[in-house]
């Protein structure tokens, strides 16, 4: 029994021996492949030479800044697809103001509703009149047509605007930062 041991330990020492040598033997292989293929390589192209067609680029101007386009200059319905309701202001959909010159400044408007559908928003901008004393205003921004109301300065009276928006049915409504119409002082 002790004889069978032995041969085997002996037979395990020796595959052990072996797997050493196999793996010094791959090792070297494989560094010997890399080191070959490496002097092998192809060298990059050369650059092209500049043509005359080159020297005919134009600068390009960069110098537009998206940010600076007012909400207004946005892309918007032509005037002849937002029909106005009673007592609107035909370009705006805004109601007209009782007297003095109106600005524009930044401030903050209650949105009803966004969504691509022109029938819904119509009857939303429909009842918006009737809950509100606030000017109503429907625009077209692509692909959505935008149900706002309020001319707002300070956000905390946007805040007591979505209140009674909120009162009045409208559950989703948000205020927005936009730029509104405001009485000359």
């Amino acid at each position: 029994m002790d004889a069978a041991r032995g041969i085997r330990d002996n037979l395990i020492y020796l595959g052990c021996d072996m797997m050493g040598k196999n793996r010094i033997l791959t090792l070297g292989l494989t560094a010997f492949f890399i080191a070959a293929m490496a002097g092998c390589a192809r060298r990059p192209p050369a650059l092209p030479q500049t043509s005359a067609r080159d020297s005919l680029r134009v600068a390009q101007d960069e110098s537009f800044d998206p940010f600076s386009l007012r909400e207004d200059d946005l892309m918007k319905l032509p005037d002849s697809r937002l029909k106005s309701s009673a007592g609107q202001d035909e370009k705006t959909g805004s109601r007209s103001s009782a007297g003095g010159a109106l600005r524009e400044a930044a401030g903050f408007r209650v949105q009803l509703i966004a969504t691509e559908s022109e029938t819904l928003a119509r009857q939303i901008e429909q009842n918006a009149l009737l809950d509100f004393q606030e000017s109503v205003y429907l625009t077209f921004d692509p692909p959505n047509y935008k149900v706002r109301v309020g001319d707002c300065i300070a956000r905390a009276d946007a805040n007591v605007l979505l209140g009674k928006a909120v009162n009045s049915g409208f559950d989703n409504a948000w205020v927005v930062q936009c730029r509104v119409k405001v009485a000359d002082r």
